[in-house]
């Protein structure tokens, strides 16, 4: 037994014991740090090269890898990627984005002048002379246009109020210095720690501009940031890559190969050391800010990512954010959170509109799927191009065709309409093909849907046509959108990753067809049989569209939604027999409020990281932030406009626009008898109308979605017209 006089300094020993393993523990815990290693102009185009060399191997073996949209609110430049990098959000510069120095460094000019003494010229401001000077962030605030809602500086400005060291190495001058890491680590008064001066390169005259990264004093300053205590960022940028870029043209051809894989060698090496050096509460960031001329030209515009944590990911492990909801894909507005987040900083600015990159497990190839997303890129424009004109040719031909009365062809001219109906889901089903030729490729669509036209004109109801028709495009992208839309992201009609304009959801083309194939099957539906249970059917589809438009997680198109909700509660209003009196006002403007108010309650209530850009701008307008809202409003209204003036799907608007306005100036019979033959059939055309011209006005690309809707009144209304014409 212990005497009593002993057990005090025992108890006194273990409990300087505990305290010092918590305080230890704490000290763990608030050790973090982000090494953050930027390759400029790093591309997958040239990966075959590096994959399996010292470093990047073990990242492809030990790391989570993905590909990292690059784009901006500007041009796709380096410069206005290192920005977005550094705001977490698309920004767009100036010319002068790369014009950081040390405070020692002399600037040259007519007189000798050092960085510091601009800037006190320019700011009034002073600092330590080591310290790293955006000369010209009072430029960036005055000059650039920010389209998006954007803080320059804002990662760094966080992490020193979180009481954060950021450190920056390394630049990519030429011949001149070219110093874009600083937009990363810098305040908002543009004041950045580390050195990016000349001081981090080497001479070697066999070099590109006989320079190039001086790899082992990187080392040691990471080494020494790493020693210190609390957290960091270290951002690292090489820049043998941007220079062998820049250099490249001047070089003979096999010299030049020989040097991409000495700096492939060297940056390997450099990668593997720090790998062998993190630590549990380390990571490591490996990316490329912006792609090389090369991959340009092959259309392979996203650029590789890596994330090492130790002991942490597999070969399955690949990158993902909510930004584009896609394993594998990410974009460079994310690196900013996804820093902040490693170094457990909670406090995300509001302009941060990137989200925190996490891992997936997952059996996708990523090679396989870059692969698509490029030839998909390349191929869109002349697939589209071609598809939309084959729409306006069939529209015109079929105008003429009827002012002319050429009987004989009206036959194929029927064939060749109901083709168009079919065309949107052949799209969307060929999304998995990745097609050598455009051309083959729309031939092959064109064939296909000339085929299931020609069988579907067998049915002998008019009105059945357009209900097949309108059905099976309905369940197709229904059971798309319920899956994930795996194919819709695939298809040439949905959207791009590279382009970066939308990553999930239901794009506005799809989205057009899906709510024009919906009102054409339900209004056929009611036309064919009223009763109880084709209109509690008939209810039941206006719910689920307008459901999965609204949904965060689901459609997520808000324009789309708010189109649909329109159509919808007019089309209610005419399948009960209500007129646009004022009851009939009275329960419309019930309707629309009831969906949006649901619009509004499931995208606000949606988790953070679920939330879709209405639930966003709904949290912005509660919380006071109107320019933001503004600024969004604004951006859309002038894309609309944009692409109303320079966009291919304005010409199929205008064509079925004038094809019908031909139909009923030379009609059979005037409208108002067609209207009401047709009945229920043709309150689906107007819904269609309706929802065609509510989606051109709410939509940041509504000629899109107009022009895709309305084929299914147009089509469906000239059918009808050559089907009477010939019988008459």
């Amino acid at each position: 037994m212990i005497e009593k006089s002993k057990r005090v300094p025992i108890l006194l020993i273990m409990a300087i014991l505990f305290l010092g393993s918590s305080f230890s523990y704490a000290s763990a815990q608030e050790n973090e740090k982000v090494i953050l290693v930027l390759i400029n102009q790093l591309s997958f185009t040239d990966q075959a090269h590096y994959q399996k060399m010292l470093g990047f191997k073990d990242l492809e073996e030990k790391a989570a890898k993905g590909a990292m949209n690059i784009n901006s609110a500007g041009a796709r430049s380096d410069g206005n990627s290192y920005l977005s990098i550094g705001a977490g959000s698309k920004g767009v510069g100036i010319r002068e984005l790369g014009n950081s120095f040390n405070g020692f460094e002399d600037i040259g000019g007519q007189t000798p002048l050092k960085a510091m003494d601009l800037y006190r010229q320019q700011t009034g401001k002073d600092f330590l002379i080591q310290d790293i000077i955006y000369l010209s962030i009072e430029k960036l605030y005055n000059e650039a246009d920010q389209k998006f809602p954007f803080y320059a500086g804002a990662l760094g400005h966080t992490l020193e109020n979180a009481g954060a060291k950021v450190f920056v190495y390394g630049n990519n001058d030429t011949n001149q210095p070219v110093r874009y890491a600083p937009l990363i680590t810098m305040n908002s008064d543009g004041i950045s720690r580390g050195n990016i001066s000349i001081q981090t390169l080497i001479k070697d005259e066999y070099r590109p501009y006989g320079i190039k990264t001086n790899y082992s004093y990187l080392q040691q300053v990471i080494h020494g940031v790493k020693e210190e205590q609390g957290k960091s960022l270290i951002v690292i940028d090489l820049g043998d890559i941007y220079r062998l870029e820049q250099f490249k043209k001047e070089m003979n051809i096999e010299y030049q190969a020989k040097t991409r894989n000495d700096i492939y060698y060297e940056i390997g090496r450099f990668i593997q050391n720090i790998m062998n050096e993190i630590e549990k509460n380390q990571t490591l960031i490996v990316a490329s800010p912006m792609i090389s001329t090369e991959a340009e030209k092959e259309g392979k515009l996203l650029a590789p990512i890596w994330v090492y944590q130790k002991g942490n990911h597999t070969n399955e492990s690949m990158l993902y954010s909510n930004t584009t909801k896609r394993a594998g894909i990410v974009a460079n507005i994310d690196l900013a959170p996804t820093i902040l987040s490693f170094l457990k900083i909670d406090m995300n600015p509001k302009e941060v509109l990137g989200q925190t990159i996490t891992t997936v497990s997952t059996t996708t190839n990523l090679d396989t799927e870059l692969e698509h997303i490029a030839t998909i890129f390349q191929l869109r424009q002349k697939v589209l191009y071609t598809y939309v004109m084959w729409q306006v040719f069939i529209l015109l031909f079929a105008a003429i065709a009827w002012i002319s009365k050429w009987s004989r062809i009206y036959p194929f001219i029927q064939k060749g309409l109901l083709s168009m109906l079919f065309s949107p889901i052949l799209l969307l089903t060929t999304a998995y093909w990745t097609p050598s030729s455009g051309s083959i490729y729309v031939l092959s669509i064109i064939s296909f849907s000339l085929i299931l036209a020609f069988f579907l004109s067998k049915i002998r109801s008019v009105p059945k046509i357009f209900l097949v028709a309108g059905l099976l495009t309905f369940l197709t992208i229904t059971i798309d959108i319920l899956a994930g839309t795996p194919f819709m992201r695939r298809s040439f009609l949905g959207y791009d990753p590279i382009i970066g304009a939308r990553y999930y959801g239901i794009g506005n083309e799809f989205m057009g067809v899906y709510i024009g194939a919906t009102l054409l099957f339900t209004g056929a539906l009611i036309y064919l049989k009223k009763d109880i249970y084709t209109l509690t059917l008939t209810g039941f589809v206006y719910l689920l569209l307008n459901f999965l438009l609204i949904s965060p997680t689901l459609g997520t198109n808000a324009g789309g939604a708010i189109s649909a909700m329109l159509a919808t509660s007019f089309i209610i209003l005419r399948f009960s027999g209500l007129t646009l009196n004022k009851r009939g006002v009275l329960y419309l403007i019930l309707l629309l409020f009831l969906g949006m108010a649901a619009l509004i309650v499931i995208n606000y209530f949606a988790p953070s990281e679920a939330q879709s850009h209405i639930g966003r701008a709904v949290s912005q307008l509660l919380s006071g932030d109107i320019t933001s809202v503004f600024q969004t409003v604004q951006r859309k209204l002038a894309m609309n406009w944009r692409l109303i003036q320079v966009s291919s799907w304005s010409k199929v608007l205008a064509s079925a626009l004038l094809a019908m306005v031909i139909l009923f100036l030379k009609p059979v019979q005037p409208l108002k008898r067609f209207l009401e033959e047709y009945g229920h059939l043709s309150d689906g055309f107007l819904g269609i109308l309706v929802g065609g011209l509510t989606a051109l006005v709410v939509n940041d690309s509504g000629i899109v979605a107009a022009a895709t809707m309305i084929i299914f009144m147009a089509i469906p209304l000239l059918y009808i017209g050559f089907t009477k014409k010939e019988r008459s």
